[in-house]
């Protein structure tokens, strides 16, 4: 099974130190919709 995804990272200095926070996102279900809508309309 494939999953889409998105990925947002951001470093983040505290202090002396550097912390990177990283997010991911399922957005399947948004690609397949995004496909149906372009073969309905096309």
């Amino acid at each position: 099974m494939l999953v889409t995804v998105e990925m947002h990272r951001h470093a983040i200095r505290s202090d002396d130190s550097m912390v990177i926070v990283g997010v991911l996102r399922d957005i399947t279900e948004r690609k397949r919709s995004e496909q149906r809508h372009y073969l309905l309309s096309r």
